[in-house]
């Protein structure tokens, strides 16, 4: 009789879609499973597309790590059920204390937790003993400084990016307020839409809300702004 396998997969940001993360870690889960006798139940849908694990954004209630922990816990998963994972950073990046405690509350419902990517192959469960634990323990902590470093590069970028904006008076992004663009380097105004945004405020103050002040836009055939997609039709 097979073993019933759940898969869990996650991915920082939903630009991994644009590559293979999501196939190798469905291929691996598969692979895995047929290798070692295992049904594999998909339907679960535990999978989190844009969920840090360095904040902790998938063991909210409604992302995928948070559905499977409330299913453990509601005794919807039967014990000796296999939890197939890539490694063990896609369960937490958390600090390692955390990520630790995360790791045996799965093994304490009588799930057992299976690593199965090429770097990473390894099997807990709750009699797994502590001094063997210290792999996880190492893998865990790992994770967390990584993603400490990560956070920390990506600061220091964006502080000298900062920097530079001010020092040299040059935009840092391409996201900017419509009324406003870029050329040669420089903030430029579109000088017909600053007139918009000022009766913006002046109805607002006046006491017309969005709506009838989008009225007023659209009965004088005002452009709206925006490019392509982003370009609605109407105020």
């Amino acid at each position: 009789m097979s073993k019933l396998a759940i898969p869990y997969i996650r991915m920082s940001t939903t630009e991994q879609l644009k590559g293979h993360s999501l196939q190798r870690q469905t291929d691996a889960i598969n692979k895995y499973a047929l290798e070692n006798n295992m049904s594999v139940d998909w339907t679960t849908n535990y999978i989190d597309i844009g969920k840090s694990a360095f904040k902790g954004k998938h063991l909210t209630k409604e992302a995928g790590l948070g559905r499977l922990l409330g299913a453990a816990q509601a005794g919807a998963i039967p014990e000796g059920t296999v939890l197939l994972i890539e490694s063990l950073d896609r369960l937490s990046r958390l600090e390692v204390k955390r990520a630790l405690a995360l790791v045996l509350s799965i093994l304490d419902y009588g799930i057992e937790i299976h690593t199965i990517g090429l770097a990473e192959k390894s099997i807990y469960t709750n009699e797994t003993k502590e001094g063997d634990l210290i792999i996880a323990i190492i893998l865990l902590s790992r994770a967390n400084n990584e993603s400490k470093m990560k956070q920390s590069r990506l600061q220091d970028s964006w502080a000298n990016k900062r920097k530079i904006a001010l020092e040299q008076k040059k935009p840092i992004t391409k996201v900017i307020p419509a009324w406003l663009y870029v050329e040669n380097e420089k903030f430029e105004v579109h000088e017909d839409r600053v007139k918009i945004v000022k009766r913006i405020f002046e109805y607002k103050i006046n006491g017309i809300g969005k709506e009838k002040t989008s009225k007023i836009f659209n009965e004088e055939n005002i452009d709206t702004w925006g490019v392509g997609k982003k370009k609605a039709e109407y105020w």
